[in-house]
């Protein structure tokens, strides 16, 4: 019996699952008070977490939020149901398509930028935080176009472009939801990442990070970029 291979749309559920389950871990990782907390969340899959977030004590931390996290785990579980029904990633005023780079930033958008205006008290405070982000991600280009190293400028330029500071930490910039990537470079050579980009789950089939859909170029890139951060 042949085995269909997966779609670019099958693809993408899948990496959107796994963005909205780590992001579902994060928040709980937020109210874990105790060693038994901490493990009860080390011992799940992201994906057990995404699928029956009553379960057990993650279920009883994610209970605990309140005030904005509990906006923020409301809103991440309407995005998991919109990706399960079928609405995930259009604009609920438009219907236009969301721009993937955006989402994979923030996987809970309902709109695109031109549709819906926040206001504007909640509005500053992301827009600061992006400014900071893109400031520090430039300066980190500028530095790399003045040492000539331009696969790096090019590999850091395709880690903003693919949301990838959405799930990961480069200095003081990103998020922390999958690994901190600051000094990965020690770690790891760029064959071994070039590898990693290229297929993922072959590296380790544990891991939840998505298959990005990614010109050999662009690995090649990434890779080189990731190498340099020591």
């Amino acid at each position: 019996m042949m085995t269909r291979a997966p779609t670019r749309e099958s693809q993408l559920v899948e990496e959107f699952r796994d963005r909205l389950a780590w992001a579902r871990l994060r928040l709980a990782r937020t109210v874990a008070t105790s060693d038994d907390d901490l493990e009860a969340i080390a011992a799940h899959e992201c994906r057990e977490i995404a699928e029956e977030p009553e379960m057990g004590t993650v279920g009883g931390l994610l209970a605990r939020l309140q005030g904005p996290a509990r906006e923020e785990l409301a809103e991440i579980e309407a995005a998991q149901a919109r990706l399960e029904g079928g609405a995930f990633g259009r604009c609920e005023d438009c219907r236009r398509p969301i721009p993937l780079a955006r989402l994979r930033a923030t996987p809970t958008l309902r709109a695109c930028g031109g549709c819906r205006e926040e206001p504007a008290a909640a509005r500053w405070p992301k827009i600061a935080g992006v400014v900071i982000a893109v400031s520090a991600l430039l300066l980190g280009a500028c530095a790399a176009r003045g040492q000539g190293d331009g696969i790096t400028t090019r590999g850091q330029t395709a880690f903003m472009n693919n949301g990838c500071y959405g799930c990961h930490i480069v200095g003081k910039v990103g998020t922390p939801i999958g690994p901190e990537l600051s000094h990965v470079g020690l770690k790891y050579s760029p064959e071994y990442l070039a590898r990693w980009l290229h297929d993922p789950a072959v590296q380790r089939p544990s891991a939840h990070m998505p298959a990005l859909e990614l010109s050999d170029d662009d690995i090649r890139a990434l890779a080189a970029y990731l190498a340099s951060l020591r």
